[in-house]
């Protein structure tokens, strides 16, 4: 998650007392899996659990061609960022505090490291009408 959208997410949660505000898909190649860690973990304690972050892998030429990484499989860097969130040391007094992560996801094994490394899926571009194409 890109530091701006941290501090655009804490300005939205200050405004209000009641409503959660989540990032919808922050592209994971913006920030290194701890800072992301951290900042959900402060914007969640210092607002009552009302902050969640999402997650999602973006798409070659960005991640390649903008930001100048190496695009390997999506499944396998998410897999790695989700761990090592997960594993993400904080020192602060919010370090134990809890936070919720989604993922964007649609295929079936995206959506299962949704449902066992995160707290959750954030469907991309779907109605409640979409059935998987293997079910047509």
């Amino acid at each position: 998650m890109e530091p701006r959208v941290a501090h655009e997410r804490g300005l939205l949660l200050a405004a209000t007392s009641r409503i959660t505000i989540a990032t919808g898909i922050a592209n994971i190649w913006a920030r290194d899996a701890v800072s992301a860690a951290n900042a959900a973990r402060t914007l969640n304690a210092a607002y009552d659990d009302r902050f969640v972050l999402g997650l999602g892998v973006s798409h070659q030429p960005l991640v390649q061609g903008l930001r100048g990484h190496e695009y390997a499989t999506p499944l396998q860097e998410m897999r790695q960022y989700l761990t090592a969130m997960n594993a993400a040391p904080m020192f602060a007094p919010e370090g134990d505090h809890d936070y919720a992560k989604v993922i964007a996801a649609l295929g079936p094994k995206m959506l299962e490291l949704g449902a066992t490394l995160a707290d959750g899926v954030h469907p991309y571009l779907v109605t409640p009408n979409t059935r998987p194409s293997r079910a047509r």
